[in-house]
């Protein structure tokens, strides 16, 4: 029997008789698993007709792919292959006269009976459960490797190799259930079909390509040390990074920035983050974002350490001998009014209560806030 008699049976629906053949000649070929998973797939949908547990549509439907697959591999088959196989006609019903010979107990080569009585129901049996074990493996694997994916940003890109691998032997898996239905031809590089062919197809094409999936980074913005919460960041704030790829700034909007679109590539090292028209906070830091969401930078006020003026009287002209009083310090004005407080750092605050006073003026008592530039106190001479 050869290629062109099994086409034969499978074009008159014979396909135990075709899988039988088959597997005899796909002996010793690459071939041999997957016409052994077919002829499983075939003995499970045949008992499912039987049990009824299948609707008409559905194993027609199997029994399609069955025959599409069937031809597919016997292009593959060597040319001028042959079997000597005695095909047998399924036994005709009993019509009483006691001449229907009882069914074969045995197989056409003369070897004795399998356990189940020379069918190989428990042989087909233990494919079906290796293919149903490995399929569910496969979704198992998938699930997780999603998983890890979603929650774990820039993993897939920091094991690109490992993740490829994984993801196609899982691919394969799956594809295990579905022999011969993938053919892959990659010039003279890889032929390769079934289970093996979907394995390639995963791993040579590279769905994790990092370039491919950009995440979004946030940059939490908090205010560290000293007494001065309640100083606002300003609203021209932004927050600026320093990528690889080049620079990018995002506005400060209620303590955080957003930069979304942001390549795995650029948060392979530390990056470069600083904030900009922030005054009086001010933050430079170099952080590493590898396989992070987000990160924290810290902001400290500057400028907070300094309380300094120039007092006036009502002509406009500078007072000199006005003691001022901060945080228990002391300073009198110059010949020009001036006077200048240096606050220690563990005294800062974002205001203080500042104190002028001098004989023959009246007292003059409020709250500042610290600043870079001086600030103007007007001094009231007491009337007479």
């Amino acid at each position: 029997m050869d290629k062109n008699n099994i086409r034969a049976l499978i074009a008159k629906n014979q396909l135990d008789e075709a899988i039988e053949a088959m597997r005899q000649m796909a002996v010793g070929t690459r071939h041999e698993n997957e016409v052994l998973l077919l002829s499983s797939r075939y003995q499970a949908i045949e008992r499912e007709r039987r049990l009824g547990v299948k609707s008409t549509s559905e194993i027609n439907l199997t029994n399609n792919q069955i025959t599409q697959a069937l031809l597919e591999l016997i292009n593959d088959l060597p040319d001028g292959a042959s079997v000597s196989i005695t095909v047998s006609k399924p036994p005709s019903q009993n019509t009483g006269n006691g001449n229907t010979p009882p069914p074969p107990t045995g197989t056409d080569n003369g070897n004795p009976p399998d356990d189940d009585g020379g069918t190989g129901k428990n042989g087909n049996d233990q494919i079906a459960g290796n293919m149903t074990m490995a399929f569910w493996f496969a979704v198992a694997a998938f699930v997780v490797l999603l998983a890890i994916t979603l929650f774990i940003p820039g993993w897939a890109a920091d094991n690109n190799a490992l993740f490829r691998t994984l993801l196609a032997l899982a691919a394969g898996g799956i594809a295990v259930t579905l022999p011969g239905f993938l053919q892959l031809n990659w010039g003279n590089v890889a032929k390769a079909g079934g289970s093996v062919a979907a394995f390639l197809l995963v791993f040579l094409f590279n769905p994790a390509n990092e370039k491919s999936t950009p995440v979004s980074l946030r940059v939490y913005v908090e205010k560290s040390g000293g007494g001065w919460p309640s100083l606002p960041f300003s609203d021209k704030a932004a927050v600026k990074i320093i990528f690889p790829s080049g620079p990018k700034s995002a506005r400060l909007l209620d303590g955080q920035a957003e930069f979304p679109g942001t390549s795995p590539e650029d948060m392979k090292q530390p990056i470069r983050i600083r904030l900009e028209n922030s005054e009086p906070f001010a933050a430079d830091s170099t952080v590493d974002v590898k396989g992070k969401n987000s990160v924290n930078l810290l902001a400290r006020a500057i400028g907070l350490g300094t309380v300094s003026g120039q007092a006036f009287d009502e002509k406009n002209n500078p007072v000199v001998g006005v003691i001022f009083r901060v945080e228990g310090m002391a300073d009198t004005t110059d010949i020009n009014g001036l006077f200048n407080f240096s606050i220690p750092e563990n005294m800062q605050n974002d205001r203080y209560r500042l104190i002028g006073s001098k004989n023959g003026y009246k007292p003059w008592d409020n709250f500042v806030n610290p600043t870079n530039t001086r600030f103007r106190v007007d001094m009231v001479k007491v009337k007479k």
